[in-house]
């Protein structure tokens, strides 16, 4: 673990405060990189855990102890510790877990301004402050944040990393192709004020969007406990049996979907991120594979995936 960079608060060019809320499941390293990616923009930090897996297991949290590792002054911190339905609840599902942790944020910003802004994103939601300061002025509704999608490493983007079931029974090259540059819809901002009554989870369906990339989905960057696997087995997939630890790190190493889906393509490391790469070397993966060895497995692993659903 790396010595964090002197946290560096600020505000927006319009005089508004801005707070970053995290929902956290222990990834430091990349919490760690996210806030210093905004500093000098955001003059608070909110990191949201919850006491369960979201599948409704037992979990330790970090609590207070993230202010030190982050390097956040304790007085524009906030921890927010809840507990979450344990494994078994009748009617209570992983997004039920979800929505409840995220609608916790608003314990994090009450005191600020109703026009004050929340930005509330994964930990692996990388936002960019010079899309913020250009354009914090006009976001007055809940803004939908799109992201360029990354797989793996840096300096790898990809087509769409979306991997439910239901997209995957979709023949490799057959699917819409979306018409915004293959941007994925990830984190939301908007004012403080907006949160009355609902959380950033309702925001998430809000029909605003930004205007252009607002920064990166580093997909499997710098994962959690170094497993690639973990973020499928924590979340929403119960039924992928084929996303362990060895497989991820293939489906890594090719830019090759782990259901064969669609192949990655190289990408320069955004200039925002090169401190991220000098201090995370394993996070550029360098060079693909030849085009014809990826093409091949993307082939295999889909038919494989298809026979298992059919």
């Amino acid at each position: 673990m790396t010595a964090s960079r002197a946290y560096n608060p600020g505000v927006l060019p319009s005089g508004r405060r801005l707070a970053l809320a995290l929902t956290a499941d222990g990834e430091v390293d990349l919490v760690r990189c996210l806030v210093e990616t905004l500093g000098g923009v955001v003059d608070r930090v909110v990191v949201v855990e919850g006491r369960t897996t979201f599948h409704g297991d037992r979990r330790d949290v970090l609590g207070g102890q993230w202010a030190r590792l982050l390097g956040v002054p304790e007085s524009l911190f906030r921890s927010i510790v809840i507990e979450l339905p344990p494994r078994g609840a009748t009617g209570v599902g992983l997004r039920r877990r979800e929505l409840i942790q995220r609608s916790a944020i608003a314990l994090g910003v009450r005191d600020l301004a109703a026009d004050d802004l929340v930005l509330a994103v994964d930990s692996d939601e990388f936002v960019d402050p010079d899309w913020l300061v250009a354009h914090e002025a006009d976001i007055h509704n809940p803004t939908r944040l799109l992201l360029i999608p990354m797989f793996g490493g840096l300096d790898r983007r990809a087509a769409d990393w979306h991997c439910c079931r239901d997209h995957l029974t979709l023949t490799p090259g057959v699917w819409p192709t979306p018409d915004n540059g293959f941007l994925f819809p990830g984190g939301v901002i908007g004012p403080v004020g907006d949160l009355a009554g609902r959380g950033t989870h309702d925001w998430r369906g809000h029909p605003v969007r930004s205007l252009g990339p607002a920064g990166w989905h580093l997909l499997h960057v710098l994962p959690a406990d170094d497993d690639p696997a973990r973020k499928h087995a924590r979340q929403a997939h119960d039924w992928d049996e084929r996303a362990d630890t060895s497989h991820m790190r293939r489906a890594l190493r090719l830019g090759v979907h782990p259901y064969g889906w669609w192949s990655a393509f190289e990408m320069e490391v955004p200039a925002r991120l090169r401190f991220v790469a000098d201090r995370h070397p394993q996070a550029v993966l360098g060079p693909l594979p030849r085009a014809a060895d990826r093409e091949a497995t993307l082939r295999r692993w889909w038919a494989a995936f298809a026979d298992d659903v059919g």
